[in-house]
């Protein structure tokens, strides 16, 4: 995202580091861009300090995306404030995106209307 130009805030639900899997760790999962991640000084910053999701101003948000990982599986599911921010930037026509375990975060989001946001 950073190379095509966005400002990236890393955000989480509850705000400062941010666990890492230790199965992500290797295998075919821990691949070259995981490694230029982990050895990105500002990046590591950003997963060791990361923002409070519900302190984030959405109104100035572009897009969220969801990373994936076993941690979603609980981290993303049924949190408050991952449903209100996929719901306001979906209703104000912003990209919400998710990868690998990533879309778990959906299931629990509404359209406007009460409907379900996925089905």
């Amino acid at each position: 995202f950073k190379e095509a130009g966005y400002e990236v805030v890393l955000a989480s639900p509850t705000g400062g580091p941010v666990p890492i899997d230790a199965s992500s760790m290797g295998g075919n999962h821990f691949n070259d861009d995981c490694k230029k991640f982990m050895h990105d000084k500002e990046a590591m910053g950003a997963l060791s300090h990361s923002v409070k999701l519900d302190s984030v101003d959405l109104s100035s948000v572009d897009a969220i995306f969801f990373c994936g990982g076993h941690g979603t599986c609980v981290d993303f599911v049924e949190d408050v404030s991952i449903k209100s921010a996929i719901e306001t930037l979906y209703e104000s026509d912003k990209v919400v995106a998710a990868v690998c375990h990533g879309p778990n975060c959906l299931p629990q989001c509404t359209k406007k209307d009460g409907s379900p946001l996925v089905k």
